[in-house]
């Protein structure tokens, strides 16, 4: 490429009248490659800087875009969620306020119940004192009531023995706490927990409460006259025994025997 100092440096061969003209043609010539292939690297150029600007201006324009996107999404984020904390809010309050009613239809509802079978008990506690009368034993009798804490494990450290004469049960926790007590157990055979904590002759008997003889039979042989204190204290301490599979980690054990139990069968089933 030809520079500005070789412009200046050139010198051309003096003719008869001046200079050659072949040389200055050349030279000429030479300029005028230069020149043009100047203006096409600076065409070249311009172009490439035009479409940069373009890119440049269209990055902008995918910026701004970009960025209302994501103002739009922010806004539209902050409505949702304010939307739904509203919803929630609603139901969360509905539900309190469905919720206090039940309760309070519960509680009226328990409180009836309550008083029913308040009524019921009084009235069966003095169809007994009548019958006690009647049979001449009601000073061998105190009808306790309802007892709890103190009151209710003093009464049973009192007791020689506990007597279920029930005829419908469920589970009764009264045995268990009978037999922590260290006492005889005579249970009705319709408690459903006589069979797993009665052992009959052993730390009690099971009856039939509809056999009142079959009741006196076992009431006798826990208060036989013979060795009386021995043989309640033998029975007693067999159902204090008893008691070591009713213990919290013996029934954890037993609870976690039953879902290994119910998990195998499920497994065995898939299979």
């Amino acid at each position: 490429m030809i520079s500005a100092s070789d412009i200046r440096e050139r010198k051309f061969e003096k003719a008869a009248f001046g200079y050659k003209q072949e040389e200055i043609d050349d030279f000429l010539a030479e300029l005028i490659s230069e020149f043009e292939e100047l203006d096409a690297e600076r065409e070249d150029l311009h172009s490439k800087i035009q479409i940069l600007a373009d890119k440049v201006r269209e990055y902008r324009q995918d910026e701004d875009a970009l960025k209302d996107a994501l103002l739009g999404a922010q806004k539209q984020g902050h409505k949702v969620v304010a939307e739904a904390q509203e919803k929630a809010d609603e139901i969360i309050a509905q539900a309190e306020e469905k919720a206090k009613i039940l309760l309070d239809e519960a509680t009226v509802q328990h409180e009836a119940a309550m008083e029913k079978n308040r009524a019921e008990i009084a009235k069966e506690k003095e169809n007994l004192i009548k019958l006690a009368k009647q049979l001449g034993i009601i000073d061998r009798i105190d009808f306790r009531g309802f007892l709890a804490g103190d009151e209710l494990r003093q009464c049973y450290r009192d007791a020689g023995a506990f007597v279920l004469p029930t005829r419908e049960d469920c589970f009764g926790l009264v045995l268990i706490e009978a037999m922590c007590a260290g006492l005889a157990i005579i249970a009705s055979k319709y408690s459903d927990g006589a069979a797993e904590t009665v052992t009959d002759g052993k730390n009690g008997y099971i009856v039939d409460p509809y056999d009142a003889k079959e009741f006196a039979r076992a009431i006798d042989a826990v208060f036989a006259v013979d060795d009386t204190a021995q043989a309640r204290q033998q029975l007693g301490a067999a159902s204090f025994k008893a008691t070591d599979k009713f213990r919290f980690e013996n029934v954890a054990l037993g609870y976690l025997d039953a879902i290994e139990d119910a998990l195998g069968a499920k497994e065995c089933r898939k299979h």
